[in-house]
């Protein structure tokens, strides 16, 4: 049996409603992650203080939190389990110590001017946040938008010389404006539109575009190891889906072996590592909205280093195979329709004489983000149709020739 993780309870958000001098009156999971040897979580409660008033808070619990004393952080029992958790409240991300600066305006007028960047009254917007790992801000000013993107302490500079070595071999990546030590990054704006928010317009042109980037990012020198892929905690994954969807328990945990299985299929002979984005899909890369197929520039390379590229083939692949889903829910089918015709165009530049394991690779790590894009769904219809997008995936894939040749 893969371990069973202990979930945050009611009970537990309210011994953290008591610690913030309240009682919890309600609640709302917002993010699930894995961290170190448990994950973080996140919560909207809302507390009634002593005096009646209510107070909305967005706290974020740490299972398995780092040793010490940390500033901002304090530590509850859970009553039901004993287990001793670490608690901290937004935007006081203790291991991103430049995001309370960066989220409101007054503070992040004064830190874009200490990096030589004056704004006049700024409207600031959190574009994405991982709690503990980054966050980016987009700030609107004249005479264009600037992004800030907060990184832990010490990888501001790291990230900066990134940039520069994407740039040198020719890929087109945000301008660095200005960095700081403890963690913040000014970022110019590319140009272009996001792909994603003109899918339905892109042409067959732009599969080739984006192998063609693949394979320019594949020559930035990397001294790092790219993000870890998340094949790797499949059984997090695997986990967390079953809880959601218990009548189908066995039925993911057969999935889990079954991914670990292509995995190992997969990297039965060495894997030819070269640098890759790790994060790559079609809401990071932008185009031309004039010319759809003509690629102006690649978001987000804060992950990228040295790994196996059938991370990014499946990165991308997962993410068309939902972004396809959510256009049919949301009564867009053309759109969708050539979405799914994108990932199939995709689908077929997986061919690798020199690495017949790729296939299997992409296929496991693919099931993987769509498990992972499962328990993020609002519903349980959602998470089933993803759990069951995954399980097709793999019996397709089983199935196929080329496997058992």
């Amino acid at each position: 049996m893969r371990p069973q993780r202990n979930e945050p309870t009611r009970a537990l958000l309210e011994a953290i409603a008591g610690a913030l001098q309240g009682s919890l009156q309600s609640w709302r999971a917002t993010v699930s992650e894995p961290a170190r040897g448990g994950e973080v979580k996140g919560f909207d409660l809302e507390v009634t203080t002593a005096a009646g008033a209510t107070v909305k808070h967005t706290v974020f619990v740490e299972t398995d939190p780092e040793p010490g004393e940390r500033e901002g952080v304090f530590r509850v029992t859970d009553p039901s389990t004993g287990q001793t958790v670490a608690v901290w409240l937004y935007p006081k991300d203790p291991a991103l110590p430049a995001l309370e600066a960066t989220v409101f305006r007054s503070a992040a007028q004064r830190l874009l001017a200490r990096i030589g960047i004056d704004v006049d009254q700024p409207h600031l917007k959190v574009v994405s946040y991982r709690p503990g790992r980054r966050a980016v801000i987009r700030v609107d000013a004249a005479p264009t938008p600037v992004f800030l993107k907060v990184v832990r302490p010490g990888r501001a500079e790291p990230l900066v010389a990134r940039h520069q070595a994407f740039k040198d071999a020719g890929v087109l990546v945000p301008r660095v404006l200005g960095w700081s030590d403890d963690g913040l990054l000014a970022l110019a704006a590319l140009p272009g539109v996001e792909a994603q928010s003109i899918c339905g317009e892109l042409p067959d042109t732009f599969i080739a575009q984006v192998s063609a980037l693949v394979q320019r990012i594949a020559t930035v020198p990397s001294q790092e190891r790219a993000r870890r892929s998340l094949v790797e905690r499949v059984d997090w994954y695997v986990d967390h889906v079953s809880q959601a969807l218990p009548e189908y328990a066995s039925h993911i945990e057969a999935l889990g072996v079954r991914i670990d299985r292509l995995l190992a299929r997969g990297r039965s002979a060495p894997v030819p590592e070269v640098t890759i984005h790790a994060d790559l899909h079609v809401g990071q890369i932008f185009v031309d909205p004039a010319d759809p197929g003509a690629i102006t520039g690649v978001l987000d390379i804060d992950t990228a280093g040295s790994g196996d590229p059938a991370d990014d083939a499946a990165a991308l692949f997962a993410h068309l195979l939902v972004l396809g889903r959510h256009l049919d829910h949301s009564d867009r089918a053309p759109a969708a329709a050539r979405v799914r015709e994108l990932a199939v165009a995709w689908r077929g530049t997986w061919a690798r004489p020199a690495d017949p394991g790729f296939p299997d690779r992409v296929v496991a790590v693919t099931a993987t983000h769509l498990l992972g894009h499962a328990i993020r769904q609002a519903d349980t219809a959602g998470t089933t149709d993803l759990f069951l997008a995954a399980h097709g995936l793999v019996s397709e894939h089983e199935q196929s020739p080329a496997v058992h040749a």
